[in-house]
């Protein structure tokens, strides 16, 4: 049976975007491809996330994914020991979520090459956890799965030509999103958690955070740039490509989990040249990175200047300086 919006889902959404966001988003495909090939992370998410956009928006939100957890505790006791020991089986939603968050967020204190340990070499969850995972996809699917094993709802948000992945979790009956490496969630004026839409239709959201909320960013992400333009100018930008991908727990037994491969010279090679045709179109959008621009560009095209390693905003009119 044709699954709704189908042409919005998988790779057929390369044909309903414009030329520029295909070249930036076939790229970021045929990296996956190249580094994770059939592995959970891999094909399985390219191929069956659904692209959100004013078409997809209300089914996204509604039926797209289920809103209950089909988890039988006891099934994975290593995750369940984990969930345990944070306390969180009580609490409420957010409590949970906040809770799971800084645990995942502060896995890599040592990061995962410090300990010998192939950063991206994939994993069940039980070994991402053993690896301290860094990796921005792996930690979201390790957030996505530990939340199930606590009764949360949540699903994989990828931001394909920005490169990151994120999550949203089902909290207090609402989509939520939530970057679990980094630390970062937005609540809206009216308390509640923006979904990933939400703050996609009014990035206002991502600037009007209490303090308490931007003391949860890891300081890690905070010396190379401000995490907040990334969002606002990269990963909600409006020809930003932003798929959802349901990734049930109760199904890891149908997925290849460890890469048992080394990539050739030829896909090494191949990999760098697909992230440079992504950074081109990143520079066409505007898109911000860190290093993809010169400090003159920086500052003409963000208001940033870099001081001692740090970013501080440029005021408009000294910005033709």
């Amino acid at each position: 049976m044709k699954k709704p919006f189908a042409e919005y889902r998988g790779t057929a959404y390369l044909d309903r975007i414009d030329p520029d966001q295909r070249k930036g988003l076939y790229a970021w495909q045929e990296i996956l491809r190249l580094g994770q090939g059939t592995l959970v992370d891999g094909e399985y998410f390219i191929n069956t996330q659904i692209y959100l956009c004013k078409e997809t928006a209300k089914y996204i939100y509604s039926d797209y994914s289920p809103t209950t957890v089909n988890y039988k505790r006891g099934s994975r006791p290593f995750l369940d020991k984990i969930v345990e020991s944070l306390g969180i089986l009580k609490r409420c939603d957010f409590e949970k979520m906040l809770w799971l968050m800084r645990f995942i967020r502060d896995l890599p204190a040592a990061r995962a090459w410090d300990l010998g340990v192939d950063a991206q070499n994939g994993g069940t969850e039980e070994e991402l956890i053993q690896k301290r995972v860094s990796v921005c996809n792996e930690t979201a699917r390790l957030m996505v799965t530990l939340c199930q094993v606590a009764g949360l709802p949540a699903r994989y948000v990828g931001h394909h030509i920005g490169g990151h992945g994120v999550t949203e979790i089902y909290v207090d009956r609402h989509w939520s999103y939530c970057d679990i490496q980094q630390g970062l969630f937005f609540l809206k004026k009216s308390g509640q958690l923006a979904s990933t839409w939400e703050i996609w239709q009014k990035p206002a959201i991502i600037r009007q955070q209490p303090d308490w909320v931007r003391r949860e960013i890891h300081p890690r992400f905070c010396r190379e740039c401000d995490p907040y333009l990334v969002r606002e100018r990269t990963f909600f930008h409006p020809k930003e490509c932003t798929g959802i991908v349901n990734y049930f727990i109760v199904d890891h037994q149908k997925f290849d989990y460890a890469r048992d491969w080394p990539m050739s010279k030829e896909d090494i090679r191949r990999c760098d040249e697909l992230s440079a045709e992504r950074d081109e179109v990143r520079r066409k959008f505007r898109m911000y990175k860190p290093g993809l621009y010169s400090a003159a560009e920086e500052r003409k095209f963000f208001g940033i200047e870099r001081k001692g390693g740090l970013h501080r905003e440029v005021k408009k009119a000294e910005r033709k300086k």
